[in-house]
């Protein structure tokens, strides 16, 4: 069963452009950007003398539940997206995100303390929803972006192989021909069997 499910995920060179989200190096991308958007909002919100580390805190965890709950459904529904075209598959994945974003902020409104919410829920979640859409959608358009380089790149290494192909052809029937010539002094038999 555990290799059944692993022969079913879409192979990381398959031109598919969202990347697997389902290994280390993917999901540790994610973690550190979420939690470098969480430091440059916590950043923005006053001097850097007044920090504010719980305000830092409260928002890695919530931006970082957001990231996994997205990654690992992401890296679920990716064999179903795949068959999906690209326009389509950005749409769905950004549905989910939004749909992440909604019911991760609804929970956190609910259940956080009063003076860590300062917002009614409906700003609290809109906002939040909107940052995660256009975070979301950077990132799917990057690497949408880096599989056309990639797919670009590859093409060109064929196209080159077969340049190069092409050229040993002529050159490997030339030194051919030019053996069997040299083989007609020789006598019949030597030659037939040389050729």
């Amino acid at each position: 069963m555990q290799s059944e499910s692993r022969n079913s995920r879409v192979a990381p060179g398959d031109g598919f452009f969202i990347p697997d989200l389902c290994a280390a190096p993917a999901v540790f991308f994610a973690v550190l950007l979420a939690e470098l958007a969480v430091f440059l909002h916590v950043l923005a919100l006053g001097p850097l003398r007044t920090f504010d580390w719980q305000t830092m805190a409260v928002g890695s965890l919530f931006v970082q539940w957001i990231t996994l709950l997205c990654l690992a459904l992401l890296c679920r529904l990716r064999v179903i997206l795949t068959g999906f075209s690209p326009t389509l598959a950005t749409l769905a994945c950004l549905v989910l995100v939004a749909g992440v974003t909604i019911a991760t902020s609804l929970v956190f409104s609910r259940f956080a303390p009063a003076d860590l919410v300062d917002v009614a829920t409906l700003d609290l979640t809109v906002r939040n929803t909107l940052l995660a859409i256009v975070i979301a959608a950077i990132v799917l358009r990057y690497a949408y972006l880096q599989q056309r380089v990639a797919q670009q790149q590859r093409s060109e290494l064929q196209l080159r192989l077969d340049a190069l192909q092409a050229r040993i052809r002529p050159h490997f029937l030339f030194n051919t021909l030019n053996s069997i010539a040299s083989l007609l002094t020789i006598p019949p038999d030597r030659a037939e069997a040389a050729i």
